[in-house]
């Protein structure tokens, strides 16, 4: 499986006081303060535990199996010694995961995409709901299941050869909020 790395840059501004952020987990992951006085150095700790006092900019690895909330906080110090605050970020690392979803269907009874379903790789849904409405906004489908497969009909009959649309709501890792996918979906016959 190939890993990629996710380089983010995230200015801890000193007018935001606390700030959330959920990432999916990857390699590495680069932060850097808004400098406030010029040849200033920061004190950086990731949780309680101070793991540069240099520059600007750190980089942090996230360990591979976790599921948790880090606290990345910053504090600039001027070259007079004078120390400001502390400013926070939260950031809560969880599983990546992949969500495939096709964009058309073709009902013609050779075996193949002959079904609307999705797949993908470590996903850990805590609710979902899936729904299909033709062009005109009537609702043709519906499912709490991500193994759903919609198979063209609607009321048991043949739905026509068209667009639709599509909504996946779905929350992920126990999150208090809710994610939604919008998209298109063509159905040939």
């Amino acid at each position: 499986m190939t890993r990629f790395v996710l380089l983010l840059l995230l200015a801890i501004s000193p007018l935001f006081g606390q700030q959330r952020v959920d990432l999916c987990r990857a390699s590495s992951f680069q932060y850097y303060a808004v400098e406030g006085f010029p040849n200033s150095t920061y004190e950086w700790y990731v949780d309680s535990s101070l793991v540069s006092q240099s520059g600007n900019i750190i980089g942090v690895q996230w360990p591979e199996d976790t599921t948790r909330t880090y606290a990345i906080k910053v504090r600039e110090i001027s070259e007079y010694n004078c120390e400001g605050p502390y400013r926070a970020l939260y950031v809560t690392v969880s599983p990546c995961f992949t969500l495939y979803i096709p964009n058309c269907i073709t009902i013609n009874g050779d075996g193949l995409n002959e079904t609307f379903s999705i797949y993908g790789e470590q996903w850990e849904f805590t609710a979902f709901y899936v729904t299909i409405h033709d062009r005109w906004g009537a609702q043709l489908f519906s499912s709490d299941s991500p193994y759903f497969q919609w198979d063209g009909t609607y009321n048991g009959e043949p739905a026509p050869q068209d667009v639709y649309t599509y909504r996946i709501t779905y929350t992920q890792n126990k999150k208090p909020y809710y994610d939604n996918i919008l998209g298109q979906l063509t159905l040939l016959r």
